[in-house]
């Protein structure tokens, strides 16, 4: 039986959690320098790296997509037409010895260039090239989600829905 059950004690007054002191007045230069945004993969990377004369004749970088452990994806402006692209930097002292393959046409290059450049598929992103120097192999495709976006142009111009 429970019979002795009592209900267990409140204290006086609710828990508050103690303020945070509000900054008064202008921020200081410390505060200031908090406040700036940390720097990316790609301009850490970068800073003082000099990218293939070809690359740079035919691209602009713009900004970082994304980074993991073999190097950074960026999205970058073609010179020729303004077509955004992404380009993968993988750093070459990364790529694990098996992961290069020889090509007749490539040369020797990472397995995902190889693989990437074959695939035709309308679910994959399109191989628009590679590059490489010393330090990089750069990996040019497709930005990520371009047919997404033709095939909403091409709705809302035909105001039809998607099957």
């Amino acid at each position: 039986m429970i019979q002795n059950i009592r209900p267990t004690p409140q204290p006086e007054y609710p828990y508050l959690p103690p303020e945070e002191p509000q900054p008064s007045g202008p921020p200081t230069p410390e505060q200031e320098s908090e406040e700036q945004h940390e720097p990316t993969h790609m301009e850490l990377a970068l800073a003082d790296h000099t990218l293939s004369p070809r690359f740079t004749a035919e691209y602009e970088l713009t900004e970082e997509l994304g980074a993991g452990a073999t190097g950074f994806v960026c999205s970058a402006r073609r010179k020729t037409d303004g077509v955004t692209v992404a380009v993968k930097f993988m750093y070459k002292d990364r790529i694990p010895v098996t992961s290069w393959l020889r090509d007749r046409q490539l040369g020797t290059v990472p397995l995902e260039v190889f693989i990437l450049k074959r695939l035709n598929h309308p679910s994959i992103v399109k191989f628009l090239g590679y590059y490489e120097d010393t330090k990089f192999f750069y990996l040019v495709m497709e930005s990520h989600g371009t047919a997404w976006n033709l095939r909403k142009e091409q709705l809302a111009t035909t105001n039809t829905t998607p099957p």
